[in-house]
């Protein structure tokens, strides 16, 4: 069984409200290349649980309860091509500017900015219009900031009806 693992190349594990993963048991499995973890209720990634899936190209963490990562989380996987983040209530503060600064200097293609929307990443496509919220939490409290992102030639701004912590598609 151990051996069949080792050439796991697709998990999906997406739609199982799973709060804990057991990120230890990512270890042998080098050769995964796609890991979809969406629609979850996991709360955190801890430092160094990708580390060994070298071969990892996608990754979707995408409508999970992730306020923050750690630094680095994504350098150990050379592969790596597609990152979903989007619908996570990112903590905008510095603690995630690594994750702007990753974005903007690795060439890869995905089909969405991998940083939280309120990091302004300068690149955006039509894909990316919407309005983006984002919880903002410093020593005074915490509040929701969002922001419209329609691109010059737009049709017209995004739609206005979205949900306080979810993205709207243009």
């Amino acid at each position: 069984m151990r051996r069949l693992l080792g050439v796991l190349k697709n998990l999906d594990l997406s739609h199982n409200r799973l709060a804990d993963f057991p990120w230890q048991d990512l270890r042998g499995l080098g050769a995964l290349q796609i890991l979809k973890l969406s629609n979850n209720r996991l709360s955190s990634v801890p430092r160094g649980a990708l580390a060994g899936l070298r071969e990892l190209r996608s990754l979707w963490l995408n409508d999970n309860q992730l306020a923050t990562l750690p630094a680095r989380t994504f350098e150990a996987l050379p592969a790596l091509a597609q990152l979903q983040l989007f619908r996570n209530p990112f903590n905008c503060s510095c603690k995630l500017f690594w994750l702007k600064e990753w974005a903007l200097s690795a060439p890869r293609t995905s089909s969405r900015a991998p940083a939280p929307r309120c990091m302004a990443v300068a690149v955006f496509g039509k894909e990316d219009e919407g309005t983006y919220t984002c919880l903002a939490v410093n020593e005074v409290g915490t509040r929701e900031a969002s922001v419209e992102v329609a691109l010059a030639g737009s049709r017209g701004p995004p739609p206005r009806s979205c949900p306080a912590t979810t993205r709207s598609p243009a």
